[in-house]
């Protein structure tokens, strides 16, 4: 009988092949070797170190490159029609927390034409035009731009902040997002993390603030000083939640966020040991299950919402893959039997 971890093992290993180079890139050795065969004593580990291994740089840069090639055709069509934009990458890969085959990246579109200011910052040059019409426009030039150009490839325009754009020439999947720049008190002191966004939504039509170079930003002090250990554990829950044999209704924004509140010291004991790591994890999401007080006090790491909210994580979610991750767990440590 088929064992669940055996299905995920499996999956990681197809997640791991690369049909552009018809090989499998593996970085941990011991579950290179075992592709022809499935070794439960050994397995559990193995997946965990090999989840937590980062996404070899050539993967990451065919990711960028295929994002370059987007901006490349949107750049022109703005052009054409004089207006004036520039481009940022957000998402996983932009933090390197991406896992192979669940990592499109996102590429913001960005009006030059007009910025937000938040208080107390005042605008010294009022807008006189409408900013979600000019949005609106934005969107709508670039769906017929991309469905011009890719004509192979399928551009959904479903989704009301990202119109998302795979297959035929591309090889990776990206979401392209219109917005206008959103300036703060921060900023305008001279950090440039604190710079914000303006997403355009359709479905008011609204913006939406968002600061996801503040998160990066973020993401990237806690990893260093917990010596590598985010990083790992963002990758390894991101991978469980991808394996599992039943569907688990929480983003991977979300499971960033979730791990970004793991006890730094904790992590920075443990960055060495991928087990201890994984099992600190464990212990901390079922505290939050435990405890409704702390888990309403957390905010993802930006600040902009709470983590446990209406369109953020909830306890089913949450429930559900810390199953996930518990089975992976307890396998490993029966595998070391260290616990």
């Amino acid at each position: 009988m088929t064992t669940q971890l055996e299905n995920r093992v499996k999956r990681l290993r197809l997640r791991k092949s690369d049909p552009e180079r018809s090989s499998i890139t593996f970085i941990k050795e011991a579950l290179a070797k075992s592709v022809g065969k499935f070794d439960k004593s050994q397995d559990a580990m193995d997946y965990i170190s090999e989840a937590m291994t980062a996404v070899d740089q050539a993967y990451t840069k065919k990711t960028f490159e295929e994002s370059d090639r987007v901006q490349k055709q949107i750049a022109e069509a703005c052009t054409a029609n004089n207006i004036n934009v520039s481009f940022r990458n957000q998402g996983s890969v932009t933090n390197n927390t991406h896992i192979r085959f669940f990592s499109d990246i996102d590429l913001l579109v960005i009006t030059e034409h007009f910025v937000t200011v938040i208080a107390p910052l005042q605008a010294t040059n009022p807008y006189n035009g409408n900013p979600i019409q000019d949005l609106l426009a934005l969107r709508k030039l670039i769906e017929t731009r991309l469905k011009s150009s890719y004509y192979e490839a399928n551009v959904d325009i479903s989704g009301t902040k990202a119109i998302r754009i795979s297959g035929g020439s591309l090889k990776r999947e990206i979401d392209i997002i219109p917005a206008n720049w959103c300036h703060t008190k921060q900023f305008a002191a001279g950090d440039e993390n604190h710079i914000g966004v303006m997403v355009l939504d359709t479905s008011g039509p609204n913006r939406v603030k968002n600061f996801p170079f503040l998160h990066n930003q973020e993401i990237d002090s806690k990893d260093n000083a917990t010596f590598g250990a985010l990083r790992k554990i963002i990758r390894f829950v991101k991978s469980a939640k991808y394996d599992a044999d039943c569907e688990i209704n929480v983003s991977s924004y979300d499971i960033a966020s979730l791990c970004y509140h793991l006890d730094t010291d904790v992590l920075a004991y443990r960055y060495s040991d991928d087990l201890l790591i994984a099992s600190a994890w464990l212990d901390f999401s079922e505290k939050l299950l435990s405890d409704s007080h702390f888990r309403s006090s957390l905010h993802v790491p930006n600040s902009t919402r709470l983590l446990f909210c209406s369109n953020g994580l909830d306890v089913n979610g949450l429930k559900t893959l810390n199953s996930e991750v518990a089975s992976i767990i307890n396998q490993a440590k029966n595998t070391r039997n260290i616990f």
